[in-house]
C-alpha cells in the first residue's frame, strides 16, 4: 500500500511540475500571433498574457462592432503602477507589441483604477517613425523599442502625464 501511495504522489508531483513548466511556455513565441485580428480573442488574450504588467490585467475587451477596432485592457490596482514612468513603459511596450501583431487594431485603451489612456496606431507609428506591421521579428521590435526608449523623455512625448 505504501508503494502505491508513493507512486501516486510521484505522478501528482510530476504532473504539477509539468503544468507549471507548460504555463511559462504555453504561449510560445509571441510572433506566432503576427497578423492576428482584433476579433480573434484567443490570440489577443495570448499576446496580452506575454506582455509586461500581465499579472495585473483585470479584463480585456475587444471593440469589434465598428471601426476603428480597438482593444481595452483594464488593470487592477497594483503597486506595479504607482510609478508613472513604469506605467508609461508598460503602455508603450504593450501598445507596440499589439500594433505589431494585430493587423486591424487602431485604438488601444489602458484603463487603470484612477485614469484611462488611449494610444492610436497612428500616434505610436508616428512616434517610432515607421509602420509597426513591417517589423518581422521580436529582435527587430526589441531593438526598435530600445532605441526609442534610450531618450529619457521619449515616453512623455507619446503619453502626456
Amino acid at each position: 500500500m505504501k508503494k502505491t501511495g508513493t507512486f501516486f504522489l510521484s505522478i501528482i508531483l510530476a504532473t504539477s511540475l509539468a503544468a507549471c513548466n507548460e504555463e511559462s511556455t504555453m504561449y510560445g513565441d509571441v510572433f506566432d500571433y503576427k497578423d492576428s485580428y482584433v476579433g480573434d480573442n484567443s490570440s489577443v488574450v495570448a499576446i496580452v498574457k506575454t506582455m509586461p504588467g500581465n499579472e495585473s490585467v483585470d479584463q480585456i475587451a475587444l471593440e469589434t462592432n465598428e471601426k476603428p477596432y480597438g482593444i481595452e485592457i483594464s488593470y487592477k490596482e497594483e503597486d506595479t503602477f504607482l510609478d508613472e514612468h513604469k506605467r508609461g513603459e508598460i503602455m508603450v511596450s504593450n501598445a507596440t507589441y499589439l500594433y505589431t501583431l494585430v493587423k486591424n487594431v487602431e485604438i488601444i485603451t489602458f484603463v487603470f483604477p484612477e485614469k484611462e489612456y488611449q494610444l492610436s496606431r497612428q500616434e505610436v507609428e508616428e512616434w517610432y517613425g515607421q509602420e509597426l506591421s513591417e517589423v518581422e521579428t521580436e529582435d527587430q521590435l526589441q531593438t526598435l523599442m530600445e532605441e526609442k526608449l534610450e531618450n529619457e523623455n521619449a515616453i512623455s512625448e507619446l503619453i502626456p502625464q
